[in-house]
């Protein structure tokens, strides 16, 4: 994910080969709260997220879903 920490706007992108096939990504705050889940098509090896300007300052947990397979990375909004 870059740039961590991020504004409004993060892009994320991740390897074709460990992630080939449609899957989905979760926003996630520090309460454990889901904030964002988006349902990605296949095919897509990078997505670009805008946050809500209502949304704080904060830590968050992106969580990528494919294949039984998880990954999460924790990003840093700063406004």
């Amino acid at each position: 994910a870059c740039p961590n920490p991020f504004n409004q706007q993060l892009h994320l992108f991740w390897d074709k080969k460990i992630y080939p096939s449609a899957g989905k990504l979760e926003i996630i705050n520090s309460l454990g709260q889901n904030i964002k889940t988006e349902n990605l098509p296949v095919g897509v090896n990078d997505y670009i997220i805008n946050f809500s300007p209502k949304i704080p300052s904060g830590i968050y947990f992106i969580r990528l879903y494919n294949n039984g397979k998880v990954i999460q990375t924790k990003i840093n909004l700063v406004k």
